[in-house]
């Protein structure tokens, strides 16, 4: 049986008046390969949200999604898919 852990790894508060939804959503994959590359993390497999928070910074509904394969090095090639609006 695989552990899975749910941690948060990253947050960052963007200002929406340097640029709109699909500006974020867009950067959402570049932010999260650093993320990922920077702190140097284990294989496994994470999903990145981009979404308004409550006071306690508490995701709320999802604008983007996006899930990457890591295999402790780099991205393992997926599909192709880039981040996807929320269901």
């Amino acid at each position: 049986m695989n552990d899975v852990d749910f941690a948060q790894i990253g947050f960052v508060e963007v200002n929406h008046a340097l640029g709109g939804h699909q500006r974020f959503a867009e950067g959402l994959r570049p932010w999260a390969i650093d993320l990922l590359r920077t702190g140097r993390h284990e294989a496994g497999l994470f999903t990145f949200l981009y979404a308004a928070t409550d006071a306690r910074g508490t995701p709320g509904e999802s604008i983007a999604e996006l899930e990457i394969a890591w295999n402790g090095a780099g991205e393992i090639p997926a599909t192709g898919q880039d981040a996807l609006p929320a269901r």
